[in-house]
């Protein structure tokens, strides 16, 4: 064979040679993408609502959460935040300390009750929620920082009256506001006919300087903002004034569906966590059966707390099959660690949430029977080897 002869065989060879390489390579890419759409829908991931650190959060952020990656939490939720500050800390700090753990932020809890805009004019309003989570940073920093139980309630109290102070403030300048308003009629005249047209255009525009104004859309939009950059998809209110009227809870109806507009424009869901007392069934009725009855499902979702519930004597298992796509969040709730009580079947419930819609699961964790972080990795582990976990 010549030269020619040999280089042309030796060619043909490489060639086939490559073409196997390219067919099994196709091959593998199929394979692989056949294995993505198979495991599409199993749920791995275990979220922490982050509160259940309790003082760890204050005491050694950085560390505790860097723990909580290496038991295995793979994303947090916030919930604490007062005051334009993620658990005492600037919003940034807090995304930095959470990326360098390699966890996720994909949820907050944002407590703030409906303020009316009368109450935020007059100067004296305080919200009772923002009130609560301010006390509860202050007994949490002050618990890292080695004070007792004691200590920790007089932060409370220091907190409580930093709050006043801040209200007193206001209404001072209110009534400096209204002295200086009432020296000022006394020095103008003003022809009656003009005082007649001010006051028609001003009726004609109280609607849209209200809407303008509105001191729970200021407010939400700056939480909001804050929230998105922290990477949130999901914005939570667990609460309702205490006792809440039928009227009050209507209005909360209304308030709800207009949070979850300004969540969803910024690519945020809203979704309501009830409390016990809010599920909780009275004269056939309960508060969070009425405001899901009279919100819109586009704009407002849930998460349900499967203690909470549980103790409200709510089937979540039921619920869930009835709300379908609108819990798209659960709490992992039991009276200490997850699973010890074996009071709620937390099996049936997680195959049932995921069956229905359920997105995303958060461990929580209120009554230590051990340190918190070792409560919440024995919690982990629990969840973890539920089969609607672990396939």
């Amino acid at each position: 064979m010549d030269r020619l002869g040999f280089f042309k065989q030796g060619l043909s060879s490489m060639l086939d040679v490559a073409g196997s390489i390219v067919g099994l390579k196709h091959a593998a890419n199929s394979f692989v993408e056949v294995v993505d759409e198979a495991l599409s829908n199993i749920k791995t991931d275990i979220g922490l609502h982050l509160p259940s650190l309790d003082a760890g959060m204050y005491d050694d952020p950085q560390g505790t959460l860097s723990e909580v990656a290496h038991i295995g939490y793979t994303m947090v939720e916030v919930g604490a935040y007062y005051g334009g500050k993620i658990h005492n800390m600037a919003p940034e700090e807090f995304k930095a300390l959470v990326n360098k753990a390699g966890l996720k932020i994909t949820s907050a809890h944002i407590n703030h009750l409906h303020q009316s805009a009368e109450d935020s004019t007059a100067g004296t309003f305080t919200n009772s929620a923002d009130a609560e989570a301010a006390k509860r940073a202050a007994r949490w920093a002050a618990m890292a920082s080695g004070a007792t139980e004691e200590g920790a309630t007089a932060e409370e109290g220091i907190a409580e009256e930093g709050i006043a102070e801040g209200t007193a403030v206001k209404e001072a300048a209110a009534e400096g506001a209204e002295e200086a308003k009432e020296v000022a009629a006394e020095d103008v005249k003003v022809v009656e006919v003009e005082v007649v047209e001010v006051t028609e255009k001003t009726d004609t525009t109280a609607e849209d300087t209200e809407a303008k104004t509105d001191p729970n859309d200021e407010w939400w939009r700056e939480a909001l903002d804050i929230h998105k950059e922290l990477g949130c998809r999901y914005i939570v209110m667990s609460r309702l004034p205490d006792y809440p009227t039928d009227e009050v809870i209507a209005e909360y109806a209304t308030y709800f569906n207009r949070i979850g507009e300004l969540a969803a424009e910024r690519g945020m869901q809203f979704c309501y966590h009830p409390r016990q007392q809010e599920m909780t069934m009275v004269d056939g009725k309960s508060a969070f059966e009425t405001i899901a009855a009279n919100t819109d499902p586009e704009k407002v979702h849930f998460e349900i707390d499967t203690y909470e519930a549980t103790e409200a004597e709510v089937d979540v298992e039921e619920l869930l099959k009835r709300l379908t796509k609108r819990v798209t969040l659960l709490h992992i709730h039991d009276h200490g660690i997850i699973g010890d009580s074996e009071k709620i079947d937390f099996e049936k419930i997680i195959a049932q949430g995921i069956r229905t819609g359920v997105k995303d699961i958060f461990v929580e964790v209120r009554n230590f029977s051990l340190p918190p972080i070792n409560c919440v990795e024995r919690s982990y582990y629990n969840v973890e080897s539920l089969p609607s976990i672990s396939y």
